[in-house]
C-alpha cells in the first residue's frame, strides 16, 4: 500500500489508531483493518441514519426511476480531505 501511494509514513500524530489483523472466514487469507472506535467516539454523529431496506423499498415501490449506490466494494471509496488525513493515522507493530 505504501508503494501504491495509498498510505504514507508520518513521524508522529495526535491520533494513532491500532491495526487489527484477522483471518478471513473459510480461507487462509488475512484481513488487515484499522480500529477507529476511539476516534469515532469523538466525531459528530449523523442525525439522519441510513434507513432500513424495507423503508427504502416502500418509498421507491411503483416509482418510474431510482438509483442504486454500490455498497459492495466498500474499500477506498470515500475521499478524505487533506486536512482530515491527520485523523486517519494508524500503526503497525
Amino acid at each position: 500500500m505504501l508503494v501504491a501511494g495509498l498510505i504514507f509514513l508520518v513521524e508522529e500524530s495526535e491520533w494513532i489508531n491500532p491495526t487489527v489483523i484477522q483471518s478471513k472466514k473459510d480461507t487462509e487469507d488475512i484481513r488487515v483493518s484499522m480500529d477507529f472506535r476511539s476516534f469515532n467516539a469523538t466525531c459528530m454523529h449523523d442525525p439522519f441514519p441510513t434507513p432500513f431496506n424495507d423503508e427504502v423499498l416502500d418509498q421507491v415501490a411503483g416509482k418510474e426511476a431510482y438509483s442504486f449506490t454500490d455498497g459492495f466494494f466498500g474499500y477506498r471509496q470515500i475521499m478524505i480531505a487533506k486536512e482530515e488525513n491527520r485523523n486517519t493515522k494508524f500503526t503497525i507493530e
